[in-house]
Parts: structure tokens; C-alpha cells; sequence
């Protein structure tokens, strides 16, 4: 159980990035060149991020089994999901709001984001 606790502060440590890629999106990149051309970059950003967190951090942590990793992702995508969808709501959004981050015909690319931490300690399997 200390293994996943420490798989969630790692998470966590994901969560100021996010932040400060949202604020680079919205004040710089959007700004400059549309937010078309924001929003796909930031969640390519935001994924590469998740993902060097995801190996750089969580190989770290002692007595990490094979299993341990697939279940560091659901874990991950769980809490992602949840924060996420926390966040629409209580700014106002519906749950349809959040399903709407998903659709990549409207620009969104906010299913790649959500898909990494998944993907991202899942892909940590035999690379110790």
C-alpha cells in the first residue's frame, strides 16, 4: 500500500505542471498563434510531461512489482478523471462540458492528456 501512496504523491507532483501548462497556453501560445493551435500543442505538452514524471519518478519507489505499474496507471487515470471532471463541474461546466474536452473533431485533445497517465507507467513495464 506505500508503493500506491507513492505512485499518488508523484501524481500529484503532475498537477502544479498541468497548471503552469494550462497558464503557458492561455497567456503565450494562444495568444501568439490561436487557440487552434494551443490547445493540441499544451496537451502534447502536458502528456510529455506525465510521461517523463511517470519515468523519472516512479522507478524510484521500493519493491515496485511488474503488477504495481498497471496498477499505478488506473490508479492515475482515476484520479485524473475525477480532478478533472471536479473541476468542470464546480466552475460551472456540466458533465457534458467534460465529455465535450474529449471530441478531437472540435480541436480538443484532452483525451491524449487523460490517456497518458494510463499509458505513461503502464509503458515503465521492463524497463527497471
Amino acid at each position: 500500500m506505500k508503493r500506491y501512496f507513492q505512485a499518488v504523491v508523484v501524481w500529484m507532483l503532475i498537477i502544479p505542471l498541468a497548471v503552469l501548462n494550462g497558464g503557458l497556453r492561455d497567456r503565450v501560445i494562444a495568444e501568439r498563434f490561436g487557440e487552434g493551435f494551443a490547445r493540441p500543442l499544451s496537451a502534447i505538452l502536458l502528456a510529455a510531461c506525465i510521461v517523463a514524471m511517470a519515468w523519472l519518478l516512479l522507478p524510484r519507489i521500493k519493491g515496485t512489482r511488474t503488477r504495481d505499474y498497471f496498477g499505478y496507471g488506473v490508479v492515475w487515470f482515476i484520479l485524473t478523471n475525477t480532478f478533472d471532471l471536479i473541476g468542470v463541474v464546480t466552475s460551472g461546466g456540466t458533465v457534458q462540458d467534460y465529455f465535450a474536452m474529449f471530441d478531437m473533431r472540435t480541436g480538443e485533445w484532452w483525451a491524449l492528456v487523460v490517456l497518458s497517465p494510463l499509458l505513461a507507467p503502464i509503458s515503465l513495464v521492463g524497463r527497471r
